[in-house]
């Protein structure tokens, strides 16, 4: 009798772990301005605490800017197109985004 309890207890505890996670990221998204020859960027994403946010920039690493949800004021050079790249992780997945962005000597947006 103790058999089939066993096999049913394991099978409870096997769907457990194989429900998706109530609270997965889905979302990500960037956006970036550029002004008076500097940029600055915004993360958007509903993962949940804790997570981790990583940056690049032209295909680099950015570092300086991980785990920020806006990036500082950075120099950029005039017209040179910027390609942003973020990806957000929490515990139950990740999400990317991506955006370009010229770099203009103008006023802010």
């Amino acid at each position: 009798m103790k058999k089939p309890l066993v096999i049913a207890v394991t099978a409870v505890a096997a769907l457990g772990l194989a429900a998706p996670p109530a609270s997965a990221v889905t979302t990500a998204n960037v956006w970036c301005e550029t002004a008076y020859t500097y940029y600055t960027c915004t993360v958007g994403h509903d993962a949940t605490a804790p997570y981790t946010i990583r940056w690049a920039v032209n295909g680099s690493p950015a570092p300086s800017f991980d785990n920020a949800e806006n990036t500082p004021l950075t120099r950029c050079n005039v017209r040179v197109v910027l390609t942003i790249d973020v990806t957000v992780t929490d515990a139950t997945g990740s999400r990317s985004a991506s955006t370009r962005s010229r770099c203009s000597s103008g006023p802010w947006p």
